[in-house]
């Protein structure tokens, strides 16, 4: 059973073009691939290149022996070292503060203390760092790892039944939107077993204009 509903009443409306001043936290950095869905059923509706951070979807660098973990950069300055390396993209990934409860609680109580990049970085909270806002992913946190609600294909029961469609990446423009796609997951029994919350996804690429926002 699920354990958290904070989100489910608490639909707020947010632009997705926000800056680093606006409450959300850092949650953790990915050198991310873009997701190239296959030809499928499922990933109807979905554009040709889809960002994530989600590693059930992409498979994120550097990979080594310990995937659960090392995916996640605690700074920006590795993120975007590896992905230079690899030609990924140095993702953020960020949380307004009632999804960065529910991640405490979920990340928290997995692994040996102090154990989880994603657990770490939302312990010693700091405003999110600045970049080009790509918009928001719905993911839930299940032993180690980030589910995307587009495992589920969710996307066809978005349009269909809250008459919300993806951007041009793949993601959902606002937060009031990913917020209501979250609630939706966390009522059909046909996702998995976690809480699902809305991210706001943030590109770097390293130039002035990028703040890392990882040093308390």
């Amino acid at each position: 059973m699920r354990g958290i509903r904070l989100l489910d009443e608490q639909v707020v409306g947010e632009d997705a073009r926000m800056t680093s001043d606006d409450g959300f936290v850092l949650a953790g950095f990915v050198a991310a691939p873009r997701w190239l869905p296959p030809d499928a059923p499922w990933t109807a509706l979905l554009p040709p290149s889809v960002v994530t951070v989600s590693d059930c979807l992409t498979d994120f660098v550097p990979a080594d022996d310990d995937p659960l973990t090392a995916p996640w950069h605690f700074e920006l300055a590795t993120a975007l070292a590896a992905g230079r390396e690899t030609g990924a993209r140095a993702l953020s990934m960020n949380l307004a503060a009632p999804e960065a409860e529910v991640f405490l609680t979920a990340s928290g109580g997995w692994g040996p203390e102090e154990f989880h990049p994603l657990w770490r970085r939302l312990t010693q909270p700091v405003a999110a760092p600045t970049g080009a806002v790509l918009g928001f992913e719905v993911v839930g946190f299940e032993a180690g790892r980030l589910h995307s609600w587009l495992c589920n294909s969710l996307q066809r029961a978005a349009r269909d039944s809250l008459g919300i469609a993806v951007n041009q990446v793949g993601l959902l423009e606002t937060l009031e939107q990913a917020r209501a796609v979250a609630a939706m997951a966390n009522r059909d029994p046909g996702t998995e077993e976690v809480d699902w919350v809305a991210a706001r996804i943030v590109e770097h690429t390293g130039d002035r204009g990028d703040v890392d926002g990882s040093t308390p």
